[in-house]
């Protein structure tokens, strides 16, 4: 589960304050605090940025806005003494830590069959299919006349099953079946808060509660 803990970035005056403060007053600052995190990573959910303003590196297909789902799902959890943002859901939580810290794995086509079910090798080719045919120069007896002709995405889609293009396609690019795939996914760091984040929230907020009634 991926969980962030406020209360370990402030410095050592901070805690030191936060010791002095009523356990009632500490915790509703915490809770302060952690809520602003909490406000700012969902902010970079929507920015695609990471913790330090710089872009998300995109997704392959270059579409489609990535991790919408994580930001809702976010929750603050303060006592008198810490406060962390963090997931309640476990497996939201690993979704949440392998997207924060980008992972490396092996992904077989036994567990690919598993999590998607077989592939249906008799439907049409896709167009991710026809697309890569097309680049990799594939052509089709003309109609009329002699030669060949460079077939177009429409006709492969139309003409070809998924099967049948899937193992053209290895054939010319002189490749077996994948028993597996090395899987990188980069870091997208989006929870949590920078130094210059933290100063400001301290700015803000911190100050604010020390100078309010207990």
């Amino acid at each position: 589960m991926l969980r962030v803990d406020v209360n370990g970035q402030l410095n050592a005056l901070q805690r030191l304050k936060l010791l002095r403060m009523p356990p009632a007053k500490r915790r509703r600052l915490l809770n302060l605090l952690g809520n602003q995190v909490r406000k700012s990573s969902r902010a970079r959910i929507r920015q695609q940025k990471n913790i330090n303003g710089q872009p998300w590196a995109p997704r392959k297909d270059g579409r489609r806005k990535m991790l919408r789902g994580l930001g809702k799902d976010l929750r603050v959890y303060a006592s008198d003494k810490s406060v962390s943002v963090t997931y309640a859901n476990r497996l939201t939580g690993s979704i949440a830590k392998a997207q924060q810290e980008g992972i490396t794995e092996t992904f077989t086509a036994e567990q690919a069959a598993k999590k998607y079910g077989e592939p249906d090798y008799n439907a049409p080719a896709t167009t991710k299919q026809a697309r890569a045919l097309k680049e990799q120069g594939f052509t089709v007896k003309r109609k009329t006349g002699k030669g060949r002709k460079k077939a177009t995405q429409k006709w492969i889609k139309q003409n070809l099953t998924l099967g049948q293009a899937g193992a053209i396609l290895r054939d010319m690019r002189d490749r077996e079946s994948k028993k597996s795939w090395v899987i990188k996914l980069p870091p997208r760091a989006f929870l949590g808060a920078s130094a210059s984040d933290v100063k400001q929230y301290v700015q803000t907020i911190f100050n604010e509660t020390l100078n309010a009634r207990a």
